[in-house]
């Protein structure tokens, strides 16, 4: 008789970022400052090495304003 192996779950996070026109970010469908989403990402991705950002944006948004690591 075959034994089971030990399985491994491995999920896969993805983040589904909007950028308005008027420069606002949402989470999914809530709202969120960027300096929040940034620290929440981090974190994520220290964790789960299967850690994805999807960014989509209205016509016309600007790009997100560069931040630096402190």
């Amino acid at each position: 008789m075959l034994k089971a192996a030990s399985a491994q779950t491995q999920m896969n996070v993805t983040y589904l970022v909007t950028l308005k026109k008027d420069g606002t970010l949402y989470l999914e469908d809530q709202p969120i400052e960027e300096k929040a989403l940034i620290k929440q990402a981090q974190q994520e991705n220290r964790t789960n090495s299967h850690f994805a950002i999807v960014v989509r944006t209205d016509e016309g948004a600007s790009p997100l304003a560069s931040t630096s690591s402190s």
